[in-house]
């Protein structure tokens, strides 16, 4: 049978069998010592743009699990492996999103340009309420009828064709127009 000092030496991640021999540290004190080298370590691994919320993540995972956590023989290496691990995510992530941007992006449509003439006109739309902005842009910018708007928006046609009548009216009587509600 190992003595329990083997065991820890063996298994950094297990619980320590022996709690009363060492005092339990402050998650304080632990985030003071160990953030600095999880923030190089994750710089490592994912590179300087992601370390810092690498970094953070790994000690936000040790906070929410801290009971159990500080009872390991090493609470160090438990987070320092969360750590690696959310690095190593982090990269795949972006190579995916890399591959995904290249294979996608040859295909992306530049979105036609609103006509200069129109930018007062769209100027007062962003002043709107906003229920009434988003239905007038949708309306307009997207060609939508009252039910598509609707349930882009999630919210009822009658909904929506209030604040349509109202957006028109209120756009109408700022350009100085008039306004003839619609059906």
């Amino acid at each position: 049978m190992r003595s329990t000092r083997q065991s820890q030496a063996e298994h950094p991640l297990e619980p320590a069998v022996v709690v009363e021999l060492r005092s339990i540290e402050t998650f304080e004190a632990f985030y003071r010592r160990e953030l600095p080298g999880l923030v190089m370590l994750a710089e490592a691994l994912s590179g300087a743009a992601y370390a810092d919320d690498v970094a953070q993540d790994a000690m936000l995972a040790a906070f929410r699990r801290w009971e159990d956590v500080s009872r390991y023989a090493t609470p160090s290496a438990w987070v320092r492996q969360v750590c690696a691990n959310k690095a190593v995510s982090v990269v795949r992530r972006r190579a995916v999103e890399a591959r995904a941007l290249v294979r996608f992006g040859s295909r992306r449509q530049e979105p036609a340009a609103l006509a200069e003439d129109s930018e007062t006109f769209w100027a007062e739309v962003r002043r709107l309420p906003r229920r009434q902005a988003q239905s007038v842009a949708l309306y307009y910018v997207y060609d939508l009828g009252v039910a598509e708007v609707a349930t882009t928006l999630g919210v009822s046609e009658g909904s929506v064709k209030v604040h349509l009548t109202r957006g028109r009216a209120t756009l109408a009587r700022r350009l100085g127009e008039t306004f003839e509600e619609q059906p």
